[in-house]
């Protein structure tokens, strides 16, 4: 198997006895492009009356309330999504486009189109192909999906031990912010604040396509591995990730220091979620710039999630929650394992489980999180925590034993 973060052009081993497919191209003529073109204009005129109707009914219609509290409900049925959030979509973009005009002179892709699908071969695992050079390419099997320090560098490094999992690179940057710009961390489940330039989202406020969008048109049967930690938890330990990076600010970056930049940044989001959509929100560059990068958005879990559940069927994704992989590494590496489909001995977990914590965080360096910084934050968090467990169909991920 090849993980999410191997390098699409390493040539790999294949299963034996796999044939080079006869036609190796896999681009389409001209011809097939421009009808193409035609069937999806066709196909996007269809979409956006469907999207429209189900607007107008939602005027009349009272609102169902999904959070439970009155304005996070009605920045819900702001987003461009919510008409149609229970409409399954896979690798198509999440809503019609963000224009009422659609002309066939003006291309509805973006600078970051979408890529492959390719003609696989049958007898791999991974989905492998052979370009028009005779070389085998493979793309990823599986990705790790979590946001940042929730262990995701770590159960990554574990998993890698596995012999039929192969790991050329430990970063896979062609699908996140950093096909954009350098930035070291990777972010499959919160999506690039550069969402704009995927091929699909021009005129959009809110993306109409993700991360999600784009892998599962690359590989429908990609599974994914989502680990994520308490809300709260999480928030503190990637602001103290982010400031120890930088030696001028490590001084101002203490438990009193973060709460003002919480009571700042809590304040500026509620402002932006009662005026907006929360999607708008949720996937703000301008916004997060403004809040000094406290990355408040990326705990917002419900709302990413429920974009993911529109693409991948629940039974391709596997929930982890980070305090009980940190609490027994090998029975959660069993699940990983037995998710997979790869076969591995009771002793050869053990061994995995056994390797050194990576990216241990630095609590004992800087200080414990303010009580009263973490009273607003849960106050914060609450609703989307309960939507997030409603989503998932797990009460545990209400972190009530935490």
């Amino acid at each position: 198997l090849i993980s999410a973060h191997s390098d699409v052009r390493q040539s790999v081993a294949v299963s034996p006895g796999a044939e080079e497919p006869k036609e190796l191209s896999v681009h389409k003529t001209g011809y097939q492009e421009a009808k193409a073109k035609v069937d999806h204009l066709a196909e996007t005129h269809s979409a956006h009356k469907e999207f429209n109707a189900r607007v107008d009914k939602l005027r009349d219609d009272p609102k169902d309330p999904v959070y439970n509290v009155p304005w996070l409900d009605e920045a819900y049925w702001r987003s461009s999504t919510a008409p149609l959030s229970n409409m399954f979509v896979g690798s198509k973009p999440l809503f019609p486009p963000c224009t009422d005009q659609i002309s066939p002179g003006i291309p509805d892709w973006g600078p970051h189109p979408y890529i492959g699908p390719f003609a696989y071969v049958n007898r791999s695992k991974n989905p492998c192909w052979f370009d028009q050079a005779h070389q085998l390419l493979c793309v990823p099997y599986f990705y790790l999906a979590g946001v940042s320090k929730s262990g995701t560098s770590d159960l990554f490094s574990r998993i890698i031990q596995h012999p039929e999992v192969i790991d050329s690179r430990k970063e896979h940057h062609w699908f996140d912010r950093r096909r954009y710009h350098r930035d070291a961390t990777p972010s499959h489940f919160y999506d690039s604040y550069e969402w704009k330039q995927f091929c699909g989202n021009e005129n959009c406020t809110e993306p109409r396509v993700i991360l999600a969008n784009q892998i599962r048109h690359l590989y429908p049967e990609a599974k994914v591995i989502l680990i994520v930690r308490h809300p709260v938890n999480r928030l503190y330990s990637r602001y103290l990730y982010d400031y120890g990076l930088k030696p001028t600010t490590r001084s101002e970056m203490g438990p009193q220091q973060f709460h003002s930049r919480v009571v700042d940044g809590l304040n500026k989001y509620t402002n932006c979620i009662r005026k907006w959509s929360l999607r708008h929100c949720v996937y703000n560059k301008t916004l997060w710039e403004t809040v000094h990068q406290l990355r408040i958005a990326e705990n917002m879990y419900s709302v990413l999630l429920e974009d993911w559940l529109r693409v991948f069927p629940r039974h391709q994704i596997l929930f982890i929650r980070f305090e009980d992989y940190a609490k027994n590494i090998t029975a959660e590496l069993a699940k990983v394992f037995t998710f997979l489909d790869l076969e591995v001995s009771g002793e050869q977990i053990q061994l995995f489980s056994q390797s050194r914590v990576m990216n241990r965080g630095k609590y004992h360096d800087e200080g414990r999180l303010l009580p009263e910084t973490r009273a607003i934050l849960e106050r914060f968090y609450e609703p989307f925590i309960r939507r997030f467990a409603s989503l998932v169909g797990d009460e545990k991920y209400l972190w009530k034993d935490i």
